[in-house]
């Protein structure tokens, strides 16, 4: 069950990830410096599957969550070719990648980004007004009450071990203004984006912590 979050960090615009198909080769440098590990994995798949690279039609690109590096999270990159995959230094750092791919296809996290934690995640609290009938909140319950215009904002809520609250401390003390955040949401078996506020930490029993994240949208 566990999922966990990445934060955003900054200087992703001095990382730089080299790719070859056959005889193309590009590198691909971000424009944005501030972003969470997700975030450039994002971009990275929408630049190498562009028209305009020297593989297109010869290779496409996609990429995964890892959740084996306890307590970290991974990232891969899988190409559905043969590919020489050789991100820099910072880039190695950044995503806890090697030098270049494990196999012919892929290069993935072998240390974990050490901008993420894992642990039991989701979001909850009001979110939204629904027209004149209350308020809807993202765990599904519901406030019979016009007058309330969401009071409180959506609660993020981690469940950690003593190891994934020292990862996710570190992660917090590295991240970057503004603070988002890539949380995995059980409720809705999916991944969501959101712009994090204040942080509480504290410990709920021997080696367990609860986090409490305020999503400011």
């Amino acid at each position: 069950m566990s999922k966990g979050l990445f934060v955003s960090v900054d200087g992703w615009a001095a990382t730089s990830m080299d790719i070859t198909v056959g005889v193309s080769n590009e590198a691909y440098v971000p424009t944005t410096d501030k972003q969470t590990a997700c975030d450039y994995m994002v971009a990275l798949v929408a630049w190498a599957n562009d028209g305009a690279r020297g593989w297109s039609g010869a290779a496409s690109f996609s990429w995964s969550i890892l959740e084996t590096l306890t307590p970290y999270l991974g990232v891969q990159l899988t190409a559905s070719a043969s590919a020489t995959l050789a991100p820099d230094a910072d880039l190695q750092t950044a995503l806890g990648w090697p030098s270049s791919g494990q196999t012919s296809t892929a290069i993935y996290s072998s240390s974990g980004v050490p901008s993420s934690c894992d642990g039991v995640s989701d979001v909850g609290n009001w979110t939204q007004r629904q027209g004149d009938d209350g308020n809807y909140s993202r765990g599904g319950s519901y406030v019979l009450d016009p007058q309330v215009y969401a009071l409180r904002r959506p609660q993020v809520e981690l469940v950690l071990s003593e190891t994934q609250a020292g990862a996710f401390k570190d992660a917090l003390k590295n991240s970057c203004d503004p603070r988002t955040a890539w949380i995995y949401r059980h409720s809705a078996s999916a991944w969501v984006e959101i712009h994090l506020g204040r942080v509480d930490v504290s410990k709920s029993q021997a080696q367990h912590y609860r986090a409490s994240l305020e999503a400011i949208g």
